[in-house]
This record gives C-alpha cells, sequence and structure tokens, in this order.
C-alpha cells in the first residue's frame, strides 16, 4: 500500500515538473476543441517572441528552420571524437551506465546513461562534449526563442538486437511529435549509421511548422488518442500510433550519419526511431533541452532535485568503486 502512494506521489511530482503533454483534458473536452486552443495559444507566444540570438552561420539556422532538422558533419576535433570514444568504450566507464536486456520488452538491449559532470569516470568526456556543444546553442536558443540558462545535459545510449530477435513494440518506433510546439532534441552520432539496418532516426522535414494543417492534425489526434485509451481501458501503451491527416503531402526520411556528426531536431516535428534489423547496433549521445522549458519556479524545483538525485548516485557509484578495491 506504501509503495503504491509513493509511486503515485512521484507521477504527480513527475508530471508537475514536466513540459506539456501532448495531449491533456480527455475526450469530451478535446472534442469541443481544447488542444486547438492550446495549440494556437502556445504557438503564438513563439511566434511573437522578440528573442533573435546572434549565430554564427545562418546556412544552419535557416535548414532548421526550413526542415525542422540539421545534420552538421564533424562536430568536433578528431582527437576529441577519439577520446571520448576511447573512454565510452572502456569496461569501468561501461559500468556507469545501466545495462537493460530487452528493454521495455522490445528485444532491444539498452547500456545507457548519465554522462556526469561531476564524476571522476565521466568528468572528461562532459568536458569535452560541453567545450564543443555551446557553441551551437544559439541556434537551439532561435527555435526555443530563449536564452539556454540550464547546465546541458549528456545522454549515453547504445542499443543492440541479438541475432534472432526481432525490434518490437516500442511507441518511439512509431511516428509521433514529442510535443505541440517548437522543441529540441540532439543526437551525437558515436558510429556511422548509414544503413536503413543500423535503425537510424527517421523524420519528416516541414512537419514541424505551425499552420493550418497542422492545427487540423492535432484536433483530430487529440480526439482519436482518448478515445483509443478509453477502448484500450485506458492503457497508455495502446495508442502508439498517430493519425496522419493532412500530413499527406510530407514523408518520413531515415536520417543517415556519419560518426561525430550533430543532428539537430525540431521534435514538434513528427519523428521516430528506426528499427534495428538483427545483430546491428547503434550509438548516440542524446541531448534534451525539455527542461529549459518549464517555467521559472518548475524549473528551479526540478534543478534541485536533479542535483540531489546525481549527488546521491554519484556517492553510490563512488562507494561501489571502493568496494570493488
Amino acid at each position: 500500500m506504501l509503495n503504491k502512494l509513493k509511486k503515485k506521489l512521484i507521477q504527480i511530482v513527475e508530471t508537475y515538473l514536466s513540459v506539456s503533454k501532448l495531449y491533456v483534458g480527455g475526450y469530451l473536452l478535446n472534442l469541443f476543441g481544447l488542444q486547438v486552443l492550446r495549440s494556437i495559444f502556445k504557438n503564438l507566444i513563439f511566434k511573437l517572441s522578440l528573442y533573435n540570438p546572434k549565430v554564427d552561420d545562418l546556412s544552419i539556422s535557416d535548414e532548421l528552420e526550413r526542415n525542422g532538422i540539421v545534420i552538421i558533419k564533424n562536430f568536433m576535433p578528431h582527437e576529441d571524437f577519439i577520446s571520448i570514444k576511447s573512454c565510452l568504450e572502456n569496461e569501468e566507464t561501461k559500468k556507469l551506465f545501466t545495462y537493460s536486456k530487452n528493454y521495455s520488452k522490445t528485444n532491444v538491449d539498452w547500456l545507457h546513461g548519465k554522462i556526469y559532470k561531476n564524476h571522476i569516470k565521466t568528468k572528461k568526456i562532459y568536458e569535452i562534449l560541453n567545450n564543443n556543444f555551446k557553441k551551437y546553442l544559439p541556434y537551439i536558443e532561435t527555435v526555443l526563442k530563449q536564452k539556454i540558462r540550464n547546465e546541458v545535459q549528456f545522454n549515453y545510449q547504445f542499443l543492440s538486437l541479438p541475432l534472432g530477435k526481432k525490434d518490437i513494440n516500442d511507441s518511439n518506433a512509431n511516428i509521433h511529435p514529442d510535443k505541440f510546439f517548437p522543441c529540441i532534441k540532439a543526437f551525437i552520432s558515436m558510429k556511422d549509421c548509414t544503413k536503413l539496418e543500423e535503425g537510424p532516426f527517421f523524420y519528416m522535414k516541414k512537419s514541424h511548422k505551425w499552420n493550418l494543417n497542422r492545427i487540423k492534425n492535432e484536433y483530430i489526434n487529440s480526439v482519436w488518442y482518448f478515445k483509443s485509451k478509453k477502448i484500450n481501458n485506458h492503457s497508455d501503451d495502446k495508442p502508439f500510433k498517430r493519425k496522419l491527416d493532412y500530413l499527406e503531402n510530407l514523408s518520413e526520411e531515415p536520417i543517415f550519419c556519419e560518426e561525430n556528426s550533430l543532428i539537430i531536431t525540431n521534435n514538434m516535428g513528427w519523428h521516430k526511431r528506426g528499427r534495428l534489423a538483427e545483430g546491428q547496433h547503434r550509438k548516440f549521445i542524446r541531448v534534451l533541452f525539455y527542461n529549459d522549458q518549464l517555467s521559472f519556479h518548475k524549473r528551479i524545483i526540478k534543478n534541485l532535485l536533479i542535483k540531489k538525485i546525481e549527488k546521491q548516485k554519484i556517492n553510490s557509484l563512488n562507494n561501489k568503486d571502493s568496494q570493488a578495491r
């Protein structure tokens, strides 16, 4: 009973300290246009914003504005890339990450976790990444229409599919938008991803644009989503797929890239994780900026909680190291 209450409390806090959910309010409210109102209100704020940071390369910001995604080759100097790659492949560093076999019943094995700024084994990785990444922050700020004030958080993801297995389930492998307003994810490729079998990121270029077709699509999906949840006993696992009405002129494309590429994507646009073929794997460092879009007081509370949790995690990892010695 206490565990259930604890989980419920954590869920309430996490919901409160998260950026606006894609759909809220239930079937009836959305039938009468709640999602349309949310879309208009939120996107008008972005349209009316006067914040316009200076960028060094207009071609990058123009590409991000035009298509919703941009690929930057040779993100960092070669020696920096080799240094990070070597650190991440070190067996001692791997112990800092979480290994999840058959992650969420997808058959895919995940090695994943945060690259800590203040842990002795990842400090060097964080410094190299941060020093190379900070010059691209203005391009992200042009989309978010605000200054990035939080520390950039880097998360390592190594996904692999064993032989004889099929990449199944996983809502992120179905085409979807993250939000109904501009938001940013970035990926740093740690290996070439040039074949469909390697599970590349897919993106529907120009689907990030806010226009009448997108508003119509938001309405249809919000009503359908809650109707589907009701049919499936309010399960969040069932309404994986979204309706693509009014997006017929757009198509999803695999985003192939070489190692040491930086991909910046506006995930208001439609996207998905590509499925791996058996025996294949992919390695990326993922960068999220959703916490930067929280209101001021939520951002302060969440940052305090993150720092406390991170400190406890680092202390726990240090204790394990000490016991191993």
